[in-house]
């Protein structure tokens, strides 16, 4: 599983997803409002239909609404 760490400064309507290396929506981790404060969430190397995704590199996004941020992740098996 990987962890993902987030900070939100103030309240926000946060939208996390992984995308594969060409742009494709793989897996939708959160889509709610969260109060300021530490996060952490876990993406268990699924897919939107629970199936195992292949070796290699996928991005996370994390949208806010004040920033997007990109994170470049490693599935390994």
């Amino acid at each position: 599983d990987s962890s993902i760490k987030y900070i939100l400064p103030k309240e926000s309507n946060v939208v996390i997803k992984i995308y594969n290396i060409l742009g494709k929506e793989i897996k939708s981790l959160i889509a709610q409002n969260q109060v300021a404060g530490n996060y952490s969430v876990q993406w268990d190397g699924t897919d939107n239909s629970g199936a195992p995704v292949s070796s290699g590199a996928y991005i996370c996004k994390i949208k806010t609404e004040n920033e997007i941020k990109s994170i470049k992740m490693i599935q390994l098996k």
